[in-house]
């Protein structure tokens, strides 16, 4: 099977899989996979807040924050405490909360609204 490389809407089977692969700590794969996601839909807000928390934690803060800025000029009005319930919402695993609140945290000190 082959994805048609100008279908917008895969662009969410990248985020998905950059997401996960960011959960479990591989952070340069995920950085690829949201980087894909974002070449093929470029206004996909969650792909740019994984991808600022992906490159934060890697040390990569000039693109982190390059990627926020994006960010707030795309979404200028947008509240990240909405974003994190949401993602909060879809379990209470202790393990899942525990892998997805640094990524808030890290968003957060790039300077995306609360």
């Amino acid at each position: 099977m082959r994805l048609d490389p100008t279908d917008r809407r895969h662009s969410i089977w990248f985020f998905f899989a950059g997401f996960a692969e960011l959960l479990l700590g591989r952070t340069e794969t995920a950085i690829k996979l949201l980087q894909q996601s974002l070449e093929r839909n470029p206004g996909y807000g969650a792909a740019q807040l994984f991808l600022m928390a992906a490159l934060s934690l890697i040390g990569r803060g000039a693109e982190a924050a390059e990627t926020a800025a994006s960010f707030r000029k795309q979404y200028p009005d947008y509240r990240t405490t909405t974003f994190e319930q949401l993602w909060l919402s879809r379990s209470g695993c202790a393990t899942y909360r525990a892998q997805i609140h640094p990524l808030f945290e890290r968003i957060r000190t790039l300077g995306v609204a609360n």
